[in-house]
Parts: C-alpha cells; sequence; structure tokens
C-alpha cells in the first residue's frame, strides 16, 4: 500500500525519517521537497531549509507533489492543544469534520465552482486502529475547529 504523509517540520527532522531519501519534484505549483523510503512519502508541509509559517504553506504544490507521485492515501501528522480535559497531550485523534471561522488558506479549486461541505474520508483509519492497537488508542469522528489568535 503506498501511503504519503504530510508532517510538521519537528517530525520530519527527528530521528525517524533521518535516513530516508530526500528528493525534490516540480509541480505546476512549485518545488516540493520530500523524504522517500521504499512505496512511502513524507512531505514537511512548511518545506525545508527555512520553513515558513502556517500562512505561507504552499498546499496547492504539496497536494499537486502527491499526486504528480501517485498517491491517494495520506496521513496529515499534527499536534495541536485541545480545550477538552478528556482530550490530554498525547491523545491521538482522527478528525472527520474541520471548521474554520475565520478567512482560511486558498483552496485547492478556487477558480471552480466547486459545492457542497468539505468532508475528511478516513479509509486508512480502520487499518491504523487495527495495527497500532494495543499500544496506542486513535480515536476516529473528531472535529478539529481552527481558531485565529496567538500560537504557542
Amino acid at each position: 500500500m503506498k501511503v504519503a504523509f504530510l508532517s510538521g517540520t519537528s517530525i520530519v527532522n527527528s530521528d525517524l525519517f533521518a535516513a530516508w531519501d530526500v528528493r525534490t519534484i516540480e509541480t505546476r505549483h512549485g518545488p516540493v521537497t520530500y523524504k522517500q523510503r521504499g512505496p512511502f512519502v513524507l512531505i514537511n508541509r512548511h518545506g525545508y531549509g527555512f520553513p515558513v509559517p502556517p500562512h505561507a504553506i504552499n498546499h496547492r504544490a504539496n497536494i499537486q507533489a502527491l499526486a504528480d507521485l501517485g498517491y491517494a492515501d495520506v496521513v496529515s501528522l499534527n499536534s495541536v492543544g485541545s480545550l477538552k480535559p478528556e482530550l490530554p497531550p498525547g491523545t491521538l485523534v482522527s478528525c472527520s469534520d474541520y471548521v474554520g471561522l475565520q478567512q482560511g488558506p486558498a483552496t485547492f479549486f478556487d477558480t471552480e465552482l466547486k459545492g457542497g461541505a468539505p468532508g475528511i474520508a478516513n479509509n486508512l483509519i480502520p487499518m491504523l486502529i487495527a495495527r497500532l492497537a494495543p499500544e496506542f488508542t486513535i480515536l476516529p469522528g473528531k472535529v478539529y475547529v481552527q481558531m485565529r489568535g496567538p500560537r504557542f
């Protein structure tokens, strides 16, 4: 199974991926540098070298790179906080929906009329839940709410 991972800077720079090959692909939205080992690739959403802040991420290039490389299954690795006591630090969740009340980044289809609410297809989650148990528990069906404000 070909699976791609989108991560943040600390994950891509960790020892877990130190031995992976570093490659670059040119997309119609710009170049993307990624790490690869066998059928797996890892993209740092913030870029390589001098990572860019969240508002400057080239999402179009990252997604286009995955499509050009032939990936349909993507796991996004994120570390965020929670306002719920039952979701303490270290909890692994899978989101089935996303809420962003402020103007977010441009979408991939800004010049096309596409209707409907975005959905998040979690076709990998049942496999991940089964294979990571009992060492890890993933709580599926959560909603990610993005808020504007200070980032710590």
